[in-house]
């Protein structure tokens, strides 16, 4: 069955693909697919801000900033914090 954990996995390579590779990435939902609240939440959170809190780990967070790093500092991005926002972005 599809839960928690599958959903954030989901969600983790939607948003590695289109934040890393610059893809366009259509996300479709159904209501009915919203099997917990937390889910609503996690889409909440991803309109408004561009990012879901916790989704990932500090070590997967560190691999995309590093990853990330030289491409943003071609654009005069140079901290972590503005790698990581440029990334969700």
């Amino acid at each position: 069955s599809y839960g928690t954990e599958d959903w954030r996995e989901d969600l983790k390579r939607m948003m590695l693909r289109a934040g890393k590779t610059g893809d366009h990435v259509a996300f479709v939902l159904a209501d009915t697919q919203l099997k917990q609240e937390s889910f609503l939440e996690d889409v909440n959170n991803l309109l408004n801000s561009g990012d879901v809190p916790n989704l990932f780990a500090p070590d997967e967070t560190e691999a995309i900033i590093g990853e990330l790093r030289p491409q943003c500092k071609d654009m005069g991005i140079t901290t972590s914090t503005g790698v990581f926002s440029w990334f969700v972005s």
